[in-house]
C-alpha cells in the first residue's frame, strides 16, 4: 500500500513511497516523510494547525496550500484523476490516431473533391 497524501501545489499528485502508518484522523495510509510529529499526516496536521489547534512552522508548504486553496477557491489539477490531461481519458479512438495505424491521405484533393472553402 502506498502513501495517500497529496504532493504539489498547482498540481498535485499522490506519494509513490511505501505507506508506514495510518493516519488516525483521516484513515488515509501515509509515508514516514508525509506523517508528521503531531501523530498525524501532513495534511491533517496543517488542518489542525490553520483551526490554531496546534503550533506550526510559519512556512509549512502543507499549511501554505491549504491556506491559498480555502482563501483563493483554488482548485488544483489532480494528476492521479482521469483528466483530458492524462492518458487514461483517451479511448481507443485516440489512441489508435497516435499510434501510426491511422495514415493521412496523400494530399487533400482526395478527401472530398470540394473546395468550397476556397471560395469565401
Amino acid at each position: 500500500m502506498n502513501c495517500a497524501i497529496k504532493q504539489g501545489f498547482f498540481l498535485i499528485r499522490s506519494c509513490d513511497q511505501p505507506a508506514v502508518t495510518i493516519c488516525p484522523s483521516c484513515q488515509r495510509p501515509a509515508c514516514s516523510a508525509h506523517f508528521s510529529p503531531q501523530n498525524v499526516c501532513v495534511e491533517c496536521a496543517a488542518r489542525q494547525n490553520l483551526h490554531g489547534a496546534a503550533q506550526s512552522e510559519p512556512n509549512d508548504p502543507y499549511m501554505l496550500r491549504l491556506d491559498y486553496y480555502r482563501k483563493s477557491n483554488f482548485q488544483p489539477l489532480n494528476l492521479d484523476a482521469p483528466t483530458a490531461f492524462t492518458n487514461q481519458a483517451f479511448d481507443a479512438t485516440d489512441h489508435a490516431a497516435f499510434s501510426g495505424e491511422h495514415t493521412p491521405p496523400d494530399s487533400w484533393e482526395e478527401d472530398s473533391g470540394s473546395n468550397d472553402w476556397m471560395q469565401s
